[in-house]
């Protein structure tokens, strides 16, 4: 008797329990409900977080620009499609005397692509691709010429990686 009592009582809360999840079936079986949310996930490094532009030359200023390139390797990792661009936040490189550089007088290019592009202080694409891992490599030049004074000119850089 006393084992059956028990039985009743362990059925009891049995029946109360399923009752209050109101998810078991008529078997005893229960059923369990499983959602995951897969976010958009973008990675962007960048190295080295600074370079210096070699002292120019004559050749150089007879060329009308000093170069590195793959001055900075840029390594990307998205599971989405993505842009990087890249943007200044000078408006300028700087003064030195009276002479403003211009801004645009610092270009970039990718990969040693044929065009450079001036930098601004608005949203360039730099790259853009579908989802993966990629690396890829810039090279900057500053047009230098005969109206720039001697000096240190320089601008920060700022690279955004978005999904598109």
């Amino acid at each position: 008797r006393g084992f059956i009592m028990r039985k009743s009582i362990l059925r009891a809360l049995l029946f109360l329990f399923m009752a209050i999840t109101g998810r078991a079936d008529a078997d005893g079986s229960d059923i369990l409900h499983v959602t995951a949310a897969i976010t958009p996930t973008l990675s962007l490094s960048l190295s080295p977080t600074s370079t210096q532009l070699p002292t120019p030359t004559i050749a150089a200023l007879d060329l009308g620009y000093i170069e590195t390139t793959r001055a900075f390797t840029l390594v990307i990792s998205s599971n989405v499609n993505y842009a990087v661009c890249v943007k200044s936040l000078n408006d300028n490189l700087g003064t030195v005397g009276s002479y403003t550089k211009p801004l645009g007088d610092l270009l970039w290019r990718l990969n040693r692509s044929a065009n450079f592009t001036p930098l601004t202080q608005s949203d360039e694409v730099v790259v853009s691709g579908k989802k993966g891992s990629v690396t890829k490599r810039l090279d900057i030049r500053m047009l230098a010429g005969s109206d720039d004074l001697p000096g240190t000119y320089s601008a920060v850089l700022t690279f955004v990686i978005s999904a598109t």
